[in-house]
């Protein structure tokens, strides 16, 4: 129940995250991903688009089931 009343406030956080990510630590494997993309020229623009968009909600998930089961385990051991 109490992650489910502080849902906006989750949502918000792994935005801010995924930025954060994003930004500093994957940049670089983001910026080389998409030059090997651009270079591959067997895929045509739809399906670079689709890896692109793949790798983007690989890292959203991986930061939103992260934060998730880290609030929860916190959660969690507060209560005990």
């Amino acid at each position: 129940m109490l992650v489910k009343w502080l849902e906006p406030v989750i949502e918000s956080r792994c935005e801010e995250i995924n930025d954060e990510i994003l930004k500093a630590e994957v940049g670089e494997i983001y910026s080389s991903m998409i030059r090997i993309i651009k270079r591959n020229k067997h895929l045509g623009e739809n399906e670079s688009y689709e890896l692109e968009n793949h790798f983007l909600m690989a890292v959203r998930n991986a930061v939103e089931v992260s934060y998730r089961r880290g609030l929860i385990d916190g959660i969690s051991i507060y209560r005990k």
